[in-house]
């Protein structure tokens, strides 16, 4: 019928196509999605790698925790499709077990990475948003769940360009992670939802801890 192709399409521009060439160089990092405590393995944890290269013995960051830290942990070994392997890189999706940490301290949402990618905790970011769906109107202290990569959490609105934003509006909001600080970074994608209403965004400026 066609009926919401216009939304289709906005959802299509607003994805965010990468290379995954030049992301291969970068330093290693990956989103956790799910986390196992596995007898006889430890602690595993699997996500899809978003850039770089991981090794079987690479010391790594774990987080950020609820406090904004990153624990110290080590690569212990590395599996896809339940093979073994002693390496894995930009693009596949890979469990990875752990040392140096217990699997209740991890959180879907933290990352892991090389140091070199020098992870920074934030609790607070600007995005200019699209509304895509809404019954009534955003204001100050709006609250919805927020998703960035495997990061499910609420986030507290605070509209800074006009005094609200309505369906089909777009405009630049500060936003706070209610519970937790997360490892995010400018130009990233997100996307918004609580109910019926719906929106999309980009990161454009960060506030470190």
């Amino acid at each position: 019928t066609g009926n919401g192709l216009d939304l289709l399409d906005k959802l299509f521009y607003e994805l965010n196509v990468q290379s995954k060439t030049s992301d291969g160089k970068k330093p290693f990092m990956m989103y956790i999605d799910k986390i196992y405590s596995v007898i006889g393995v430890g602690t595993v944890v699997s996500g899809t790698i978003r850039q770089g290269t991981v090794k079987k013995g690479d010391k790594l960051l774990l987080g950020p925790t609820s406090t904004g830290k990153f624990i110290p942990i080590n690569v212990r070994s590395i599996e896809m499709h339940y093979y073994k392997k002693e390496s894995a890189k930009t693009g596949e999706v890979v469990g990875i077990s752990l040392s140096g940490v217990d699997v209740s301290s991890i959180k879907r949402g933290m990352i892991i990475s090389d140091l070199l990618y020098k992870p920074q905790p934030v609790r607070e970011f600007e995005a200019e948003v699209s509304i895509l769906v809404h019954p009534t109107t955003i204001r100050e202290g709006y609250e919805c769940t927020t998703h960035i990569e495997t990061i499910s959490e609420t986030a507290i609105f605070h509209p800074l360009d006009k005094e609200y934003l309505s369906a089909g509006d777009t405009g630049k909001i500060r936003m706070k992670f209610k519970y937790h600080p997360y490892a995010i970074r400018e130009g990233q994608k997100l996307i918004f939802r609580e109910g019926k209403s719906k929106g999309v965004g980009k990161i454009s400026k960060i506030y470190k801890m």
